[in-house]
């Protein structure tokens, strides 16, 4: 396909910097929560993370932390899941990510971004995106690759560059200076800011699996209709386990997309409520998904599944519990 008819799919394009990839263990009770709390009492980032279910229901979440603190994160997993009585966590280093700002909604920019490294010969780890941002896990080794070929082929506006823009720093302080006391301070407010609170209903969630991505999102001549609320996927024993979550009034739509392309549902759709927060500082400060974790643990909810991406954290509540959601939520996070 030709450029024009791609047209301009972002306006930006960051480095995150190095990154461990934890995988977290298939976890019948779900008890990431305990995780997530160890994470944050030692000021560990999550800089991406994505949830997956296999065909027996089973969970398995795996999290992107800043490279310096993988060794730390890996030994706070252990212990965890040795306490659980869970196999032991993995971790996969030498990752990195880019985060993009698309132009528009939808599959279509990941379905580009598949076909533009298909050919170069480099499989993302994974990828997540937002209304705001996308984020691409890649190894190490091809980061160079992707910096080459992404921004022309995604049609990165004349004057912006990956090194214009700089790198984007996934904990504070790791930059040359030393964040003021007022930014530390804002980092610490409570209740956390965020855009607003009120969860998106009225949606399915789908997981699956596919071998071959690019053919799955089916965008090769850019058909791809259906309105997707999230989407993220990584790379797991060869094939590529997905999460997609779109309105109830085009999940008809999607998944005939989908069977045509081969990225077929492992289980039936499940309803749910979307709650999306999404604050400015979300990409460096520890401890978002800690306390949405303990917040709706106070009320009895468990996320069906979960996903950060950038500055949002993605939450998949049961519909029925979605008042008692809002309800816990709402003592740890407000709006401006």
């Amino acid at each position: 396909m030709s450029f024009d008819m791609w047209g301009q799919m972002i306006s930006g394009l960051k480095q995150c910097g190095g990154l461990h990839l934890l995988r977290w263990p298939r976890d019948p009770s779900y008890a990431l929560a305990e995780l997530l709390a160890d994470l944050a009492a030692h000021h560990i980032n999550i800089v991406f993370a994505t949830t997956a279910f296999d065909s027996s229901s089973s969970q398995q979440v795996i999290l992107a932390v800043p490279a310096q603190a993988g060794p730390l994160a890996l030994k706070l997993a252990a212990l965890r899941a040795q306490m659980l009585g869970l196999k032991r966590p993995v971790l996969e280093r030498d990752a990195t990510a880019l985060n993009l700002y698309p132009r528009g909604r939808g599959l279509m920019l990941p379905a580009r971004i598949w076909q533009v490294l298909k050919k170069k010969n480099v499989f993302p780890l994974g990828l997540g995106t937002s209304l705001a941002a996308l984020t691409l896990v890649l190894q190490e080794e091809h980061l160079m690759e992707a910096l080459d070929t992404l921004p022309l082929a995604l049609g990165l506006p004349s004057g912006a560059s990956p090194s214009d823009a700089g790198l984007e720093s996934p904990l504070p302080g790791k930059d040359k200076t030393t964040p003021s006391p007022e930014i530390s301070t804002r980092y610490a407010e409570k209740p956390i800011m965020v855009y607003h609170l009120d969860p998106e209903t009225g949606t399915a969630l789908l997981s699956g699996i596919c071998e071959e991505p690019l053919d799955a999102f089916a965008c090769v001549k850019g058909e791809l209709t259906a309105r997707t609320v999230f989407f993220s996927g990584f790379k797991d024993n060869g094939c590529f386990r997905f999460l997609a979550c779109a309105p109830f009034q085009d999940l008809h739509l999607l998944q005939n997309e989908f069977k045509d392309s081969g990225l077929l549902p492992e289980e039936n759709p499940q309803p749910v409520s979307l709650f999306h927060l999404q604050g400015p500082h979300f990409g460096d400060r520890p401890g978002i998904a800690s306390t949405a974790f303990a917040a709706l643990e106070q009320v009895g909810v468990r996320p069906l599944a979960f996903a950060a991406v950038m500055h949002s954290l993605f939450l998949f509540i049961n519909p029925q519990k979605t008042s008692h959601a809002l309800k816990g939520l709402s003592h740890y996070f407000c709006t401006p």
